[in-house]
Formats: structure tokens, sequence, C-alpha cells
């Protein structure tokens, strides 16, 4: 076996040499190239199957600082944490990264730029075939554990995906991609395949978050788990490639275009995008498929053109935490010349906001000649207990009068406990008030009961103190209750209890970014959160599993005081950091 790879190992040293004009002014002279000999075993923790093509050593294992090369019609299985420089695959070579193992590389060197690189040949994919004359074909990368790229000190893609070749990533598998910005886009996909059952993160991409160019009419990417692009330019350019959803994908603080390019993206689960997409034959919004705009909140803007565009069957759900469009609530804009038709649609409201005399929330505009047409499905709408009537197309407004004006409401750690505060300046028919309790967010649960004042025009005041919190952050709202059995939810109030933390942020006083550290790495059932001082959403991921040290950007969020929030299967802890 090892004659073998001798005469293969000429072929390559050659192609490298005299082929690859990148080679001695970045692999060779940054660190060392390993290359895969094979032999012994097909696990990459077996140093019999590595060879050192600076020293021509046979033995060793490849360190933090060098490169590698697999190359041929080999299958290497990864079963042990491991960090790399950079990986090349070619020559139909596949690496497979197991259950529970996180790969890491630091940056970019085997072929002057991508952190990890899949080839059909070697040593260019320039040259169909290899350098022997054989055709040994396409490389894979399965992804069942984590792999994670930080892509910040090379110049060109965290993940390049040549044509015929492809990644996959498991049910249980993650991938988180990392640029400081300036470095080209986070996956290009030139041909290949890309299906995703697992999670992928990508932070700051630069350019591009997903850049694709040919396979025209074929569904080259395919989301089936979760796919999350924070930040750069472009969030998917996708070039003649077509990508399919039946996960969730979101999209936020792309600076020029959330989707972009010729190719077409077909969502069947749910699209959460803020940003400008182009969408004037590229988005295809399937029946039963979910359209989540904006950003807590934001903007969703259809650059449709001359296109019509129909939400038929199509789920909205739109956040509403304020009264101002794009900023305290979502909405969908069209720039161009189509209609957008909202008959069909399924308008579901979510958020924190109590509806006052005077709202008015406008959905769906036109900045276009285009028309907004039909109306929203789902109704009679209401928001936290408020009725909100359709004023038109893609408008809803303030419905009812509400029977309370409540002037404060405030819940504040006491111990650890919560105390609940709040006042009215009138009340009419108010039976009492219902004190409910959530730690999601979401599902609310009644914790005590307080009687009302009936009907008055004097200042009311009440106190209510909850002794069973949650760790981490809390939610409370009131359900107020008249006496002919009507009620209205207030505002929703929130409150951090800290509990026992096996994990770090620092600094305290952010400006970029905050690292978060674990005491043992996190599982794979670690979420993390951030909220700001009024209790909103800002940021959510999965912690990459057995990572130990993560980074937070938070260079976009407004100054101000955030709560981190990480929990950990039934245990919540949170720690609070500054944003300068």
């Amino acid at each position: 076996m090892f004659s073998m790879n001798k005469r293969r190992i000429r072929y390559l040293l050659a192609g490298f040499i005299f082929l690859n004009p990148f080679f001695f002014n970045s692999a060779w002279a940054d660190s060392d190239t390993f290359l895969w000999i094979g032999g012994f075993s097909n696990r990459w923790e077996d140093a019999q199957n590595w060879m050192n093509l600076d020293s021509m050593t046979v033995g060793l294992l490849p360190l933090p600082v060098d490169d590698v090369m697999i190359d041929g019609n080999v299958t290497v299985t990864v079963n042990a944490d491991l960090v790399i420089e950079s990986v090349q695959l070619s020559g139909g070579a596949t690496l497979i990264i197991s259950a529970g193992v996180v790969l890491s590389t630091t940056e970019g060197g085997l072929d002057g730029s991508n952190s990890f690189r899949l080839d059909v040949s070697s040593p260019n994919e320039d040259y169909p075939d290899d350098i022997d004359g054989s055709n040994s074909g396409a490389s894979a990368l399965i992804i069942n554990g984590a792999l994670n790229l930080n892509n910040s000190a090379a110049r060109g893609s965290g993940l390049y995906i040549s044509a015929g070749t492809s990644v996959t990533i498991g049910n249980s598998g993650s991938l988180y991609i990392t640029n400081d910005g300036d470095s080209d886009e986070a996956i290009k996909v030139k041909g290949g395949y890309l299906t995703n059952n697992g999670t992928i993160t990508i932070v700051n991409p630069g350019p591009a978050g997903v850049n694709t160019s040919s396979g025209s009419n074929q569904y080259r990417i395919v989301n089936n788990g979760m796919f999350t692009i924070s930040g750069g330019v472009i969030g998917l350019n996708l070039g003649s490639t077509w990508m399919e959803n039946n996960g969730t994908v979101l999209i936020n603080g792309a600076s020029d275009r959330a989707l972009a390019g010729d190719g077409s993206f077909r969502n069947n689960g749910t699209f959460g995008v803020n940003g400008t997409v182009e969408a004037d034959a590229d988005l295809i919004l399937q029946p039963g498929s979910i359209l989540a705009p904006g950003a807590s909140p934001g903007l969703l803007i259809l650059d449709n053109g001359g296109e019509n565009i129909s939400l038929n069957g199509v789920t909205l759900q739109m956040e509403i935490n304020g009264s101002g469009a794009g900023s305290g609530y979502d909405q969908i804009q069209i720039t161009g010349t189509g209609n957008l038709n909202l008959n069909g649609s399924i308008l579901n409201l979510v958020g924190t906001y109590t509806p006052m005399a005077g709202d008015q929330f406008f959905l769906a505009v036109s900045n276009g000649d285009g028309n907004i047409t039909g109306s929203f499905g789902g109704g009679p709408f209401q928001l936290n207990g408020v009725p909100l009537a359709d004023i038109s197309s893609g408008g809803l407004e303030f419905g009812g009068v509400l029977p309370v004006t409540l002037t404060s409401f405030n819940a504040r750690p006491f111990g650890k406990a919560v105390q609940l505060d709040w006042a009215t300046a009138t009340e009419i028919n108010n039976d009492y008030f219902s004190i409910e309790h959530s730690t999601d967010g979401r599902t609310f649960s009644e914790i005590g009961k307080l009687s009302g004042a009936g009907t008055t025009q004097e200042e009311q005041r009440y106190s209510f103190i909850h002794h069973s919190p949650g760790n981490g952050l809390n939610y409370y709202r009131l359900n107020q209750h008249d006496f002919d059995g009507a009620n209205e939810y207030s505002p929703i109030q929130t409150a951090v209890i800290e509990g026992k933390n096996t994990w770090t942020a620092w600094p305290t006083l952010a400006q970029d970014v905050v690292n978060l550290e674990w005491v043992e790495p996190p599982t794979a059932n670690t979420t993390i959160e951030a909220f700001n001082s009024a209790g909103k959403k800002v940021y959510s991921r999965p912690a990459p599993r057995g990572a130990a040290r993560i980074q937070v950007p938070v260079q976009q969020w407004a100054p101000g005081m955030y709560w981190v929030v990480v929990q950990d299967r039934q245990e919540v802890s949170a720690q609070r950091f500054v944003k300068q």
C-alpha cells in the first residue's frame, strides 16, 4: 500500500510545485504541509497515515499550524477534537467528522486562501483529471459533529465547494464560519452541492455569506435545518444556482442585499429576512411556507421589478413592539411596478406592544409604482388582547377602548424573587388583575390575582411578589378582567434572576464582540440569546457543540446594557454587559 502511494506522491508534488503558483507563497512559507498517505487505517488520529512534505517524514500528526491535503479515493474519519490551519480534499477523497467531534481551522493556507476546500481533482480544479491521467471522482465532506472555520486570516472563502463535490451536514452536525469582513465569501459553491440537515451559522461574512456560480436549473443548495447569516454585504448571492429551503433560513445585517443573483430561492419552510431581496423572479414562496420579515423588528424590501408577487397560502409572522414602521413593527415594502397580492395569506401577529388609541400599522406598503392588493387572512386580529381592524390593503389600526388606563408597570429582582408594581389613572368596571409569568416570552401561566377598584377616576397602585421565578430572563404581563368577562393584556415586562454560571461573558464593557467561555464545552442542546434592557431579543443562535469559546458580534448594537442568557436543557443562566 505504501509503495503505491509513493508513486502518487511524486505526481502530487509535481502538480503542486509546477502547477500551483500560490504554493510557495502561502503553504510552504507559513506552515508545514501534510499529505494523507494511508495504508494504516482510515483514522485521522493515526500518525502512520501522514507524511510531512517539508521534511518527507512519515509518522507525525499535523499540528494546529499545519496545512493538510487528502487526495485520492480514500475515506478519512475524524474521531477526536482537533485544530488545523487548513484542509483540502481532492481526487475523490471523503472526510467524515464523527458525531460529538469538533474540527477547527485557524486560517486559509494550502491553496493560499481557503480555510477548507473540496476539489474534483488534484491539484487545481482547472485540470479535470488527476496528474497520473486517472479521474478519481468527486470529493465529499460529511459533518456529523462540528466544523468551525475561522476565516479571518484568509484571503479567500471559508468553505470552497468545487464543481462535482459535495458537503453534507448531518442532523446533529453544525458548521460555524466567522470572517473579519475583509475575506471572500464564507461559502463558495462552484457547481458542487451543499445539503444542511443540522445547523449552519455564518458571522460577518464579508462580500457574501454564500456565493454560487454554475449549476443552473438544479437545487445545488438544500437546507433542511437551521441556516443563519449575520452581517456582510450580501447574504445569499445565488448566481445561477437554485436553493431550496425546507427548514429555517435567517438573514440579517446584510449592508446591500439579503438575497441576490440570477438563481432561484424556493421557500417551503421559514424564511426570516431583514433587508432587500431581489424578488423579480428569484423568490418562490410556496403555499404552507412562513415568511418572517424584519429583525425584532425591521424591514423586508422586495425589489420585485415588474413581477407580481402572490402570498397565497403563505403565513406572515409580523412582530409589533412599537408604533413606528421598521423600528417599532415589521413592514414589507415593494419597490417595483408589479403588485403584491395579500389574498390567501395568513397573518400571525406577535410582539410585546399593546396598541393604543390612534395607532395604525401599515404592515405592507408600496414604494414604487406597484400596488398592495387584497387583504390579510387569519383575522379577526388581536395583539395583547387589543382588537385591530383592517383599514386598507396591508394596514391595521387600533380597534378598541381600554377599560383601564395603565400608567406604569415594572418588574425588578427582589433577592431571589421578583417584585411587580403597577399603577392606573382610571378604571372602568375593573374586576381583577391576573398576573401571568413566562420563561420564554410566548407561553404564559397565571401566578396570582389581585382585585381591581371597579370604576374610579383616582390613581390606584398595586404590588405583587413572585417568589419562584426561573434563573435567567423572566417575562411578566397583566391580564385585566372586567365584570362582564372581557379582558385586556398589559405590555410585557422582564426581570433577570442570575443563577449559578458555568460560563463567563467578557468584556463587561464591549465595543465589537463579547466572548463567551465555558468551564466545560456546551452540549448540542445549548442555546444563546441576548436581550436589551427593554427585554427585546436582539440575538439568538445554538452554541456550537464542543466549542469552549465563541464570539458574539455586538458592533452594530445600540449602546446600553444587555443580558446574555444561556439555556442548557432545563438550566438557564444569565450575565450582563454594557455595549459602549
